[in-house]
């Protein structure tokens, strides 16, 4: 018998048994009856579908801050200016905290500065990212620090950004065999929190729709193209590069 204690304490995302459906880009699809069962959410009239079709990423932006216990007053450093990144930064924004982002010098970058999300730390024009962000705190360096890149690197430095008693959270999952080094000492004699923060839950699904359909979170300028069916390649093909922020493929 599987183990049910993630799914009875709360964390589905944890489930042994997760359903995943691929179906992106087409007319229709088919959904097993437990997804419709739990798993469908309604879309209020007053909702654009622009804007909803922000739900999953934001639910698992939701589900990161919540495990990190964002409050308001802290520093929040995000690393990584990709639409998850970007979608970090505007829900810790939201609980009031100071949000600073860390990305590279591109079109990216320059579209959370003018969004105005938060603070931006030009990783290519610092030769020390970690200085850097101690310096902009102050010496003490992050409440919490997220990483939103997946890769080992950066998530060494999300851990060494982090201050006496802050939380890292790893939200960008990198390959599979990967491994970082840690500073044992000062995990342990700082009491660093590391928190893995992965995909999301019902609840929190239904809470970004919530918290869109209200305007309380809108991240309708994170879309940067528009794109139709036929031109899903050309879209990819603008994430990989770096050259789009979000693309919204419409019919």
């Amino acid at each position: 018998m599987r183990c049910l204690r993630p799914c009875l304490a709360g964390r589905a995302n944890l489930c042994e048994d997760l359903l995943f459906v691929n179906g992106a880009y087409g007319e229709f699809i088919a959904l097993p009856p437990r997804l419709v069962a739990k798993n469908v959410v309604a879309l209020g009239p007053m909702l654009p579908t622009a804007r909803a079709a922000f739900a999953e990423p934001l639910a698992c932006a939701l589900l990161s801050i919540e495990r990190a216990r964002v409050e308001s007053g802290q520093t929040v450093v995000v690393f990584g200016v990709g639409p998850l990144g970007c979608l970090l930064g505007m829900v810790a924004a939201a609980r009031k905290a100071r949000v600073v982002h860390v990305g590279k010098s591109g079109r990216r970058l320059d579209r959370v500065r003018k969004l105005g999300i938060g603070e931006c730390l030009d990783a290519t024009r610092s030769a020390d990212v970690v200085a850097a962000i101690r310096v902009a705190t102050g010496g003490s360096g992050a409440d919490v620090a997220i990483d939103a890149t997946g890769r080992p690197e950066v998530w060494e430095q999300t851990i060494d950004a982090t201050g006496r008693g802050g939380t890292v959270v790893f939200f960008g999952g990198c390959a599979p065999g990967s491994s970082i080094r840690l500073d044992t000492r000062r995990a342990h004699y700082e009491e660093l929190t590391l928190l893995g923060a992965f995909h999301h839950t019902p609840e929190l699904f239904r809470r970004a729709v919530e918290l869109m359909e209200s305007g309380v979170l809108s991240p309708d300028g994170l879309i940067t193209h528009r794109k139709r069916l036929d031109e899903v390649r050309e879209a990819l093909d603008l994430m990989a590069t770096g050259d789009a922020l979000k693309v919204l493929i419409e019919p």
